[in-house]
């Protein structure tokens, strides 16, 4: 089955009863509601799922009772509100949903804006790669609902960016089983939505990478104490509430605000973090913690200074140092810096860091000491950049030396 309409304005519902063992394709299509449905008690496989490039209001892909047993694309469609049709759904939706999936199933690149997207099994679970990447939503959710049922590969949700939906008022991402099926890992990075949760009922039995992701209300980690996976969480700005319960957990090098929950023997430890001031967190300018009972010192302090070359200031910052003057390696901890000066102009402010930081400045005509206000959450440093320079008093290259402040006119 190809449908390729070249953006007629339709209302597409193909229905079919059994199974459809060959490839379905849809296309450059534009639309109200496009269904891929099987209907019956007993049948209703689909094969090769292939939907790219469509511009529709919902979307969905249902092998009912059955399989899917091809692998799935969807890719380069934008869901976007058409207008007024009766019987449809109210909500912008992206809907897959079978007992099972035999083959990969891609979903990327997809602009849904508001849409609520979901990708979930009934009976069985994701025999191979599931992989859900660069796409726009206002909620996603990969779920395996079947007793028992896994992910045989480590799901991958990628760099996807969730709105706040004005249908729920809140953007979520989930990756969950809900039945105590085998999470063999997982990886959960560049994401950005107001909650993200991730749910294992069952074991998660190797590495769940969680880097890189911002959090704007609230990060969730359930787990069931079973299995020998851990979660390994980088790089992330987590902004409200974060919770971790029952899963083991490495927290490191990472920007935490509001409150940080280790539910008692969970085990986790997070040092090396940035709690948003020097004292470290459950401090008054800092982040709080929900209890001490688990590691969290070191963690890390905010250094800033400035140097120059010629008519050219920098100014630099970090958060390499922690609480004992240690430097962890691999810090990549994500930060919004303010950098000013009237001495200057900056070229950029704010300046995004990771780990660490810089920007340049163009000094005002005679400046040789130039000054900067550095800030990163509640912690502000002043400093001074010199910037004069040194030339061989005796006029060679060797010997006496002294020093000079250019004067630009």
């Amino acid at each position: 089955v190809l449908v390729d309409l070249g953006r007629e304005h339709f209302v597409g519902d193909f229905e079919f009863t059994g199974d459809i063992a060959g490839d379905v394709t849809f296309t450059n299509n534009e639309c109200y509601w496009m269904a891929l449905l099987t209907t019956g008690s007993t049948a209703g496989a689909l094969g090769k799922i292939t939907m790219t490039g469509n511009r529709v209001e919902n979307l969905e892909i249902l092998a009912n009772n059955a399989p899917v047993t091809g692998p799935v694309l969807i890719a380069d469609n934008t869901l976007i509100e058409q207008g007024n049709v009766t019987d449809l759904p109210d909500a912008i939706i992206l809907l897959i949903e079978a007992d099972a999936y035999q083959e990969d199933v891609v979903v990327e690149r997809n602009n849904a804006g508001e849409a609520e997207f979901a990708l979930r099994t009934r009976a069985g679970g994701f025999a191979k790669a599931v992989r859900v990447e660069d796409n726009s939503f206002g909620f996603l959710t990969v779920d395996v609902q079947g007793a028992g049922e896994d992910y045989v590969q480590p799901p991958q949700i990628i760099n996807n960016v969730i709105t706040t939906s004005d249908r729920a008022g809140y953007g979520i991402i989930t990756l969950r089983n809900r039945d105590g099926g085998d999470i063999p890992g997982a990886v959960f990075t560049g994401n950005v939505a107001d909650s993200l949760r991730f749910t294992a009922t069952g074991p998660v039995t190797n590495l769940v990478t969680f880097n890189g992701n911002t959090s704007r209300e609230e990060v969730v980690f359930t787990g069931s104490g079973l299995g020998a996976g851990t979660v390994v969480a980088r790089g992330n700005d987590w902004n409200g509430s974060t919770r971790f319960s029952s899963i083991d957990g490495n927290i490191n090098f990472n920007r935490i605000q509001g409150l940080f929950t280790i539910t008692v023997g969970t085990p986790a430890e997070a040092t090396y973090n940035w709690w948003g001031c020097d004292e470290g967190p459950d401090t008054a300018d800092c982040a709080s913690l929900n209890n001490q009972a688990y590691p969290f010192a070191p963690w890390l302090t905010f250094n800033a200074a400035a140097d120059c070359s010629g008519a050219t200031a920098t100014a630099r910052f970090d958060v390499l140092t922690a609480s004992d003057a240690s430097q962890a390696v691999g810090n990549i901890t994500p930060g919004l810096v303010s950098v000013s000066t009237t001495d200057g102009t900056v070229a950029q402010n704010p300046v995004a860091m990771v780990g660490m930081g810089m920007v340049d400045a163009t000094l005002n005509p005679g400046v040789g000491m130039p000054e900067f206000t550095i800030q990163l959450d509640n912690e502000t440093r002043v400093v001074t950049g010199d910037c004069s320079q040194t030339i061989f008093a005796d006029g060679f290259e060797s010997g006496n030396t002294t020093s000079w402040t250019s004067s630009v006119p």
